[in-house]
């Protein structure tokens, strides 16, 4: 990285698993990487609308708007731009209703691409009205004090189970690094039933995915 800073693709991915990261430390690095692919190439769709999206999260909303908004002037890759932009509407807005627009225009532009399909079939939940008041619900709650204890106390007694019954180190791990980022929001607790729910969604909307 240090002796490539021209390498767009690599900073590009690198600023994202970064961004990812729950080390808080990465944060300042990723957004930097991020900002340095997209300057090697404002117009590279991914790079530009995944790279906000990545900025919004970061905080850096402000950015992230504007560039957003000059991907909406690019007449190229526009499935990628709405799939992103209903990325940032829905988790980073908490837009659901207009979200759910974006998901379905990138699906229908490119109704055989498997991440528009496939993104398109998962938010086709947020159309049932009782998954819909739970997430909202979710979101609100989740920086509340009494909910980030309740977190803990259900991460800690289900990873005490996944290290008693797994042996590899590797899955352990694994497991303990999903299982937190699930938890961490109260609505994970209908993951059950979400096949159900998209079943008779699609049903419902008279769809054939």
């Amino acid at each position: 990285m240090e002796q490539n800073p021209e390498n767009q693709t690599a900073l590009f991915y690198s600023g994202t698993l970064l961004a990812e990261s729950i080390w808080s430390t990465n944060k300042k690095k990723a957004a930097q990487r991020l900002r340095q692919a997209y300057k090697l190439n404002p117009t590279d769709m991914l790079v530009c609308t995944l790279g906000a999206y990545h900025l919004a999260k970061l905080g850096h909303k402000k950015e992230a708007e504007e560039m957003f908004q000059q991907a909406f002037t690019y007449d190229h890759d526009r499935w990628i731009l709405w799939t992103n932009y209903a990325l940032y509407l829905l988790e980073i807005k908490n837009d659901v209703k207009k979200s759910l627009i974006y998901f379905k225009k990138a699906y229908e532009d490119q109704p055989d691409e498997p991440v528009a399909k496939k993104n398109y079939m998962s938010t086709l939940v947020f159309k049932s009205p009782l998954y819909a008041a739970v997430y909202n619900s979710s979101r609100k709650i989740k920086s509340k004090w009494t909910w980030k204890i309740l977190h803990w106390l259900v991460f800690l007694i289900l990873a005490s189970q996944i290290i008693l019954t797994m042996e590899s180190i590797f899955l352990i791990f694994l497991s303990l690094f999903f299982l937190f980022s699930i938890t961490r929001y109260p609505h994970w607790l209908m993951a059950p039933f979400l096949p159900l729910i998209r079943k008779r969604m699609i049903k419902k909307e008279g769809l054939d995915l």
